[in-house]
């Protein structure tokens, strides 16, 4: 899920900078604020992570790794300052059980 706003709209919770600008904005253009990826186990061990809303997809075998490879997949996708402020990382567990 991508959290952000078209520049000049204001988002909730966020009020305009002290030059009057909306916050988020700068030079005219809308920087995103949060990217959330969707983190699950993968079968053959390891994690595998994907952004909501954007084509971002990366694999890592423990957490330290996942997190670092998250970061980089997001700088790579993302023109030079244009990456989201806040990278949120939602961890999906599917329990199977018999009834």
């Amino acid at each position: 899920m991508l959290r952000g706003y078209a520049c000049g709209a204001t988002a909730p919770g966020h009020g305009r900078s002290r030059a009057g600008e909306p916050q988020g904005c700068y030079d005219g253009v809308h920087h995103m604020e949060e990217l959330i990826f969707v983190v699950t186990e993968a079968p053959e061990g390891g994690y595998d992570a994907r952004a909501l809303g954007q084509s971002i997809f990366t694999q890592a075998e423990d957490l330290e790794s996942l997190k670092e490879m998250v970061r980089e997949a997001v700088l790579a996708h993302f023109d030079e300052g244009k990456a989201p402020r806040i990278v949120r990382l939602h961890f999906v567990r599917e329990d199977v059980m018999a009834v």
